[in-house]
């Protein structure tokens, strides 16, 4: 079989790939800081009074976060959510706006060779913005600090978190 310049370079690219997307071993953890991005997908539902006035939505967001160790985290986070208002009769549709930014601390523990648990506490401010579409309402916006616990669980570069 004879190799032809074009299979050896496309060879040579996807060898480069998989080598620069590679992860380091658990030992080899260096102490660097990092920054990540992450894509999520949730569930808006409203609870206490807000479940009177909206429904529940679907949620798509991106979180950043700049690790300064294994243990402690800035993140900020941007969502939106696709609602509609129970009360009114006509032009129900409201985008829900949601950001916020804080600290995360948490510890991560070796499942197996595969899964990563890691546990978190957090703490930080944002706010929501709620955005009546064709409406002469005007957008209503609220600020709060909040508190979150939680867990991660990684499997390479997929992760489920609660």
């Amino acid at each position: 079989m004879r190799i032809t310049w074009p299979t050896m370079r496309a060879f040579s690219v996807a060898l480069v790939a998989v080598a620069s997307t590679s992860g380091i071993a658990e030992a080899q953890q260096p102490t660097l800081r990092r920054f990540e991005l992450t894509s999520f997908m949730g569930a808006l539902v409203p609870t206490r009074v807000q479940s009177n006035t909206l429904k529940n939505a679907q949620t798509l967001g991106l979180q950043g976060a700049y690790a300064f160790n294994r243990y402690l985290s800035a993140v900020g986070t941007f969502s939106w959510a696709s609602s509609e208002d129970k009360t009114a009769f006509t032009d129900q549709d409201v985008d829900v706006f949601q950001y916020d930014i804080g600290a995360e601390a948490g510890i991560e523990k070796q499942l197996t060779s595969a899964f990563t648990l890691r546990p978190f506490v957090g703490l930080g401010m944002g706010g929501r913005a709620y955005d009546y579409n064709d409406r002469d309402t005007e957008s209503q916006y609220n600020f709060a600090g909040y508190g979150a616990g939680g867990a991660e669980l990684m499997m390479g570069r997929f992760g489920w978190r609660v």
